[in-house]
């Protein structure tokens, strides 16, 4: 008796399918300063909350974005100074990279 196989093999890899409130992005490809240690992600917006989602977990890009998660019980975890994912200033001693450029590219997706 002889078994075989016919018609198996593997499916092409899908790029990343997000919402039409998120982007993914790359520290590549992102035309802005990348603040993060995480090298690429998905920003998004969700009632003018903006957030960055790493896979694994879930910035809160402003106050708003954290207080909206406090009160969803989303588990955002707040940009703060002491997170060890946000990315020292090389030029400016003892700042972080600024999150405003990312911030303000999530926001315009809450108007999608």
């Amino acid at each position: 008796m002889a078994i075989g196989l016919i018609g198996c093999s593997n499916p092409e890899p899908q790029s990343e399918v997000v919402a039409d409130n998120e982007r993914a992005v790359s520290r590549d490809s992102y035309a802005g300063d990348w603040p993060f240690t995480d090298n690429s992600g998905v920003l998004g917006c969700i009632d003018k909350a903006a957030y960055f989602d790493a896979g694994n977990e879930t910035y809160a890009l402003n106050g708003f974005s954290r207080a909206y998660s406090d009160n969803k019980g989303l588990g955002w975890i707040p940009v703060t100074p002491e997170q060890p994912f946000w990315l020292d200033n090389p030029d400016i001693e003892g700042t972080k990279i600024s999150v405003g450029n990312m911030t303000s590219d999530a926001l315009k997706l809450c108007d999608k």
